[in-house]
């Protein structure tokens, strides 16, 4: 029997690969684009959703608000070669393949890891994380709320970051992100890189 799931996501590669992973255990996963998501006013209680939407963390953060105010089933997919025994893992969440989560690591709702990530012991990774592939977080690490690491970051030990902060490709964190922002190591140091209305005239 197919039992089918609701993404919500625009129609981008990593709808697609939730779609190709369900499709060897009979599970259809279905679209509904977020704008038409946020003008549902009343959730089915037989429908699960998983929140897809990674490029406007704004609205990936609205639209996780919103499955929460609806009182949505969340629908989470573990890929069968990630190992995450002795971890827990919150609903809602998508870890890709080859990922490895250590004992006593706590993943909150609506989490994706892509593919070849490591999660060592008593990292806390809050809701609405976007983790890249081949990402490294050490252990006892902090990753907070609608966080964005691209792809081969790595996060030492300890090390803690703010709420709505993206981390560039190939950045190594050392210390601790205390303002949200937009860092990447351009040189040999890690640097914020400012907004548009950050910008000086």
């Amino acid at each position: 029997m197919t039992r089918s799931c609701v993404a919500i996501s625009f129609d981008t590669a990593i709808f697609n690969d939730l779609k190709h992973y369900l499709k060897s255990d009979e599970i259809e996963l279905k679209i509904i684009e977020p704008p038409e998501f946020l003008n549902i006013t009343e959730s089915s209680s037989d429908t699960t959703f998983i929140n897809l939407v990674t490029k406007d963390f704004g609205l990936r953060e609205q639209i996780s608000e919103h499955m929460t105010k609806l009182k949505c089933n969340r629908f989470s997919f573990i890929h069968k070669t990630a190992c995450v025994d002795g971890a827990t893992i919150d609903s809602g969440c998508f870890v890709y393949p080859n990922v490895t989560v250590y004992p006593n690591a706590t993943i909150k709702q609506d989490v994706i890891i892509q593919a070849n990530s490591r999660i060592s012991h008593n990292v806390k990774i809050q809701n609405g994380v976007f983790i890249g592939g081949l990402v490294n977080i050490s252990g006892s690490s902090s990753i907070g709320k609608f966080a964005k690491l691209y792809p081969s970051c790595n996060v030492t030990d300890k090390v803690s970051v703010s709420d709505h902060t993206t981390i560039g490709t190939g950045t190594t964190l050392r210390k601790n992100v205390t303002e949200s922002g937009t860092y990447s190591k351009l040189s040999d140091k890690l640097k914020k890189i400012p907004r548009p209305q950050e910008k000086k005239t």
